[in-house]
């Protein structure tokens, strides 16, 4: 089993160095963005985000490709193409608010007839981006092409940083451009090839900075790697975009803020299938950062049910080294199922003389829960009602005197409650005649969570 689970891992990683070539030599030959000689056709799905994790619903999203898949992000901020060029390619972002225009992109590898996840889109304001490039060296000063180099912030705050990186690939001269960085915040920037070990620092950019930054890759170090800790899984029940309007695509992330800050702050999501009322399901797999020269990326499994996943369970190879989320898209997820998940180490030799994979880490299991379906208000008293979603075992209201767009608190939350009616107990009196506002999350011991649609009323 151990050899199987080898074998699927080598056969992705072989597809991984073919891209990444083919990626070098097209990025050396100015290949553009009118199309390609290639034959290789995908599926690409992630989430765009700005700087400080939060989701951006309504971004067009489309590739360098003339005639690919194009798509606005939803209400979670996710997107989806169906189809783009590759072997590789990059994928933009934009979006305009208050008159001021916001915008990002990121490198993409595809495989032919598969989706690749979990490329996520930073955005940030689109004057004010930083640049940074620079030439990748082995220990001995030759170029390195093919090498991957990666950017991860911490966020305006330095804490609660974005999910993914940002990426691009040297070319067969070495040099790799990353476009698109978010000024006034601390990246770390690494270097990463196979054969070779990491490379990495940290940096901070002003406004519209364009900075030079060389990496020295360092001779493998064949290390054993042991598998990330912390690994958690949880699922989510949501909305999907009744409108495109972006006060209440936002209202749905402020009610993820209030009552899964965890997930919200962590771990971004991205569209998996409708449930039978027509939302969305999704589960995202996070674990500890890991920090070792020596760390190519990671292997996620899957298994349907409780037990430990196998070799048969393997889902796909996330070689972003400063990785802490995957979010999973797989087509299969089902309402009332529950999946378990494990994620292995893969070290920058993986395939070749004292190449690595770790053993799977602690699992972690989640459960895709039913819809969240509001009932109408009753009054005398002002009680709200919904009706019971599967495998949900408690249940929270929460009421706001406006609409509830990120950022806005609620004026009341219940406790929660294993029943499907919750009186209003806040200490104020509500004002005749408003309109109010309000939503219930279902979840279980695990705290996976379903959504509803928000709920009006007018008060009598």
């Amino acid at each position: 089993m151990k050899r199987d689970r080898k074998l699927k891992i080598e056969s992705a990683k072989k597809l991984v160095i073919l891209v990444v070539l083919g990626a070098a030599l097209l990025l050396a030959s100015g290949c553009g963005g009118g199309g390609s000689n290639s034959n290789v056709y995908g599926g690409l799905s992630g989430v765009v985000l700005d700087q400080n994790n939060n989701p951006i619903p309504g971004a067009t999203v489309s590739t360098n490709y003339n005639g690919d898949s194009q798509s606005l992000s939803s209400t979670e901020g996710t997107y989806l193409l169906p189809s783009v060029t590759g072997p590789y390619g990059t994928v933009y972002a934009s979006v305009t608010s208050n008159g001021i225009q916001y915008s990002g992109q990121n490198t993409y590898q595809v495989f032919q007839g598969q989706q690749t996840k979990s490329v996520n889109i930073i955005v940030s304001q689109t004057s004010l981006q930083a640049t940074v490039g620079g030439t990748v060296y082995d220990r001995q000063g030759n170029l390195v092409g093919g090498a991957q180099v990666f950017a991860l912030s911490t966020g305006a705050s330095g804490s609660g940083g974005n999910s993914s990186s940002i990426t691009a690939v040297s070319d067969n001269n070495g040099n790799y451009t990353l476009r698109g960085l978010v000024p006034n915040v601390q990246y770390t920037i690494e270097a990463n090839a196979l054969g070779y070990d990491s490379d990495s620092t940290t940096l901070t950019l002003s406004n519209s900075q364009s900075s030079q930054l060389n990496f020295n890759l360092s001779s493998p170090s064949g290390a054993l790697l042991n598998p990330p800790t912390g690994v958690a899984a949880t699922a989510f029940t949501t909305p999907a975009q009744p409108t495109r309007s972006l006060d209440y695509q936002s209202a749905i992330q402020n009610f993820k803020r209030l009552f899964a800050p965890k997930v919200f702050n962590a771990a971004k999501k991205a569209i998996t299938r409708s449930t039978p009322n027509g939302n969305l399901t999704e589960i995202d797999v996070t674990w500890t950062p890991a920090t070792d020269p020596a760390l190519y990326g990671w292997g996620i499994y899957r298994a349907i049910g409780t037990s430990a996943p196998s070799s048969n369970g393997f889902v796909q190879l996330l070689y972003d080294p400063l990785a802490s989320l995957f979010a999973d898209l797989g087509q299969s997820l089902l309402v009332g199922q529950q999946y378990t998940y494990a994620v292995t180490s893969i070290n920058t030799l993986y395939g070749g003389n004292g190449g690595n994979e770790s053993p799977m880490s602690a699992s972690a299991t989640a459960t895709v829960l039913g819809d969240m379906v509001l009932n109408q208000v009753s009054y005398g008293p002002l009680t709200f009602n919904w009706q019971p979603a599967q495998d949900a075992n408690g249940y929270q209201v929460a009421l706001f005197d406006q609409f509830p767009t990120l950022g806005v608190n609620p004026i009341w939350t219940s406790a929660v409650i294993a029943g499907t009616s919750v009186p209003y107990s806040g200490s104020g009196q509500l004002v005749s005649g408003n309109t109010y506002y309000y939503e219930v999350v279902g979840s279980d011991s695990n705290n996976d969570q379903t959504f509803s649609s928000i709920g009006t009323f007018t008060a009598p």
